[in-house]
């Protein structure tokens, strides 16, 4: 069984862009998991209502690369996909 466990923060609460993806890759024929965190410079600011709940600021981005849906890869077309707000991550994850 391979299941990927994916959280993404953004710049706004509603309909925000990608700020952090962090994921953890599992695969129940392998012993070991994959975890992948990482910042990205969002196309637009990071509103004070979404800092104040992933506590990212502009500063901490400023030098980061923007998110290319290459990142992902292929990982949501080949693991079962299990979040605590799928709804939500998987929405950053199309607009993205």
């Amino acid at each position: 069984m391979k299941i990927c466990f994916l959280d993404t923060e953004t710049t706004s609460l509603e309909n925000g862009r990608l700020v952090q993806l962090a994921y953890e890759i599992y695969d129940s024929e392998k012993t070991e998991s994959m975890i992948v965190n990482r910042l990205y410079k969002p196309p637009v600011p990071i509103e004070l209502e979404a800092m104040m709940v992933h506590h990212i600021t502009e500063k901490m981005v400023e030098d980061k690369y923007p998110f290319l849906p290459s990142d992902m890869g292929n990982i949501l077309e080949n693991y079962i996909f299990t979040a605590h707000n799928a709804s939500f991550d998987l929405g950053v994850m199309e607009r993205e």
